[in-house]
C-alpha cells in the first residue's frame, strides 16, 4: 500500500513521543532511587555532621543564627566552662537567660553584640566589649507583669583580675543603672543604682544593695 506524507508524519510523532515518555519514566526512576538512598542513610543515622573548620587548641569556629539572631564566634572548650573569642553580630535576650539561667525575669529585645573575649572558666573568667541593647520589654517570673525598656549600653571592661561591667541609658551614657563586677574565679557582684531600681523594677532589687552569685 502506499504511504501519504501525512501518515509518515503521525508515526514520526508518535516515535517522538514514546522516546520522551520513556525519558521521563528514566529520570523519575532515577530520582525515586536517590531519595530512598538518602532516607536510607538518614535512618541509620548516617548523615553527615556539618563541617566546622579546626582552629589550633582545639577551638572551632561557628556561625550561629535563626530567625532572631545571627552571630560568629571562635569556640575553645576548657574544662569547666567555655571561652568564646571575637563574639560578634545579632543575637536576643535569651543570651542573658543562657548565662544567668535563675533569673526572676524575661526579657525580649535584640541585641547588638560585640566581645572579643567571653569565659565563664573559673579561674580566668572575664568579658570585655559591649551590647548595644534596643528597646524592648521584660516580664516578671512569676507574675508576668510586664516593664518596658528604654535603650540600654552594656560595658566590660578587664582590668586585672576582674572585669568591670557597666548598664546605662544609650542616650545618657554618664548615668549608670547598675554596676558588676566578674572575678577570675567566677564570682559575680552587682548592684543597681537608685535610676537603675526605677528603671528596671522587674530585677526585684532595691536600689544600693548588692548581690552575689556565679558567672
Amino acid at each position: 500500500p502506499t504511504q501519504t506524507p501525512s501518515s509518515g508524519r503521525l508515526r514520526l510523532q508518535l516515535r517522538l513521543r514514546l522516546r520522551l515518555r520513556l525519558r521521563l519514566r528514566l529520570r523519575l526512576r532515577l530520582r525515586l532511587r536517590r531519595l530512598l538512598v538518602v532516607r536510607s542513610a538518614n535512618r541509620r543515622g548516617l548523615r553527615r555532621p556539618p563541617h566546622h573548620p579546626r582552629h589550633r587548641h582545639g577551638s572551632t569556629r561557628r556561625r550561629c543564627s535563626s530567625a532572631n539572631s545571627s552571630s560568629e564566634r571562635l569556640v575553645r572548650p576548657r574544662p569547666g566552662g567555655v571561652r568564646l573569642d571575637r563574639v560578634s553580630g545579632s543575637a536576643d535576650a535569651s543570651l542573658l537567660s543562657a548565662l544567668q539561667p535563675n533569673l526572676p525575669f524575661a526579657c525580649d529585645s535584640t541585641w547588638q553584640v560585640d566581645l572579643p573575649v567571653l569565659s565563664t572558666i573559673a579561674g580566668s573568667a572575664m568579658a570585655d566589649g559591649r551590647i548595644a541593647i534596643d528597646p524592648g520589654t521584660c516580664v516578671t517570673r512569676p507574675g508576668n507583669v510586664a516593664t518596658p525598656t528604654p535603650a540600654l549600653l552594656l560595658t566590660a571592661e578587664h582590668i586585672g583580675t576582674e572585669t568591670r561591667v557597666r548598664l546605662v541609658p544609650a542616650d545618657q551614657r554618664r548615668r549608670t543603672l547598675m554596676d558588676a563586677t566578674i572575678n577570675e574565679d567566677g564570682t559575680l557582684r552587682f548592684a543597681l543604682t537608685g535610676d537603675g531600681a526605677a528603671v528596671l523594677p522587674f530585677a526585684g532589687i532595691p536600689a544600693g544593695a548588692s548581690v552575689q552569685g556565679s558567672f
